[in-house]
């Protein structure tokens, strides 16, 4: 269980989820939707999908403007962005296995 605001953003993220996967044990990473959009992180989503990481992420609400309040201006469409790139890669495809 890999967690920490934005675990994505450390340098040995990617490593790490390959070894762990290579030793058959799961991997949930609960991170922030914003990061998929990051430059440098194009690929993050199907990386995720390729190694099988269980994905958990959070939103105070569905509301872009209470959303958006609490987590800097911009926020939920950056969240929504994230989550389409996560279904492009396969989750929330339930003949997948990928679990979001």
């Amino acid at each position: 269980d890999i967690t920490g605001g934005a675990p994505e953003m450390n340098k040995e993220f990617r490593r790490l989820v390959r070894e762990v996967r290579q030793m058959g044990l799961k991997v949930i990473d609960r991170g922030n939707l914003t990061v998929l959009s990051l430059e440098g992180q194009e690929d993050l989503a199907q990386f995720l999908a390729d190694q099988g990481v269980e994905v958990v992420a959070s939103m105070p609400c569905n509301s872009p403007d209470n959303v958006d309040a609490q987590r800097g201006d911009g926020v939920f469409d950056k969240s929504i962005e994230g989550l389409q790139k996560l279904n492009a890669a396969g989750y929330g495809d339930p003949d997948t296995g990928l679990t979001l």
